[in-house]
């Protein structure tokens, strides 16, 4: 995508200075526009192509970022992670824990975003039991 917007850049911009040069005011609003819109395209295309890969494993919670391959790594204690929810300046699910904070689900809508929230408060935190028999358990009350 980089080289489709240089190669853009390559061809619109000296286009543009020639016409300003020339006093062509008008082409040069125009390129500009062009030009605008095709790192707004190249943009937008860069950034849908992101994922985002919650892993909650028995003792840790790893949160991924990237496109093809992971970019960023964030893990976490399962046992200390808590799910938050911030509702200004705008809405975003949080996962916080003594290891820091990640923001989770930017690009879900809200009943997406509320149904993740819901999903992971009973995976991680002080609700969860360590392992048994291989598999994780919630915390059930009254159980010994």
């Amino acid at each position: 995508m980089g080289v489709f917007l240089a190669a853009g850049m390559a061809l619109y911009l000296p286009f543009a200075l020639v016409a300003g040069m020339a006093g062509w005011w008008p082409v040069v609003g125009f390129v500009t526009a062009v030009f605008m819109v095709l790192a707004g395209t190249v943009l937008g295309l860069t950034l849908s192509r992101m994922r985002e890969v919650v892993t909650i494993r028995s003792r840790t919670v790893v949160v991924e970022y990237g496109r093809r391959r992971a970019e960023s790594r964030t893990t976490m204690d399962r046992y200390w992670a808590r799910v938050e929810r911030r509702e200004s300046p705008r809405p975003a699910l949080l996962l916080k824990s003594r290891d820091g904070v990640v923001e989770i689900g930017r690009a879900l809508g809200d009943e997406e975003r509320k149904a993740l929230e819901n999903r992971l408060r009973g995976l991680v935190g002080a609700s969860v039991e360590p392992e048994r028999d291989g598999r994780l358990w919630p915390a059930m009350s009254g159980q010994v």
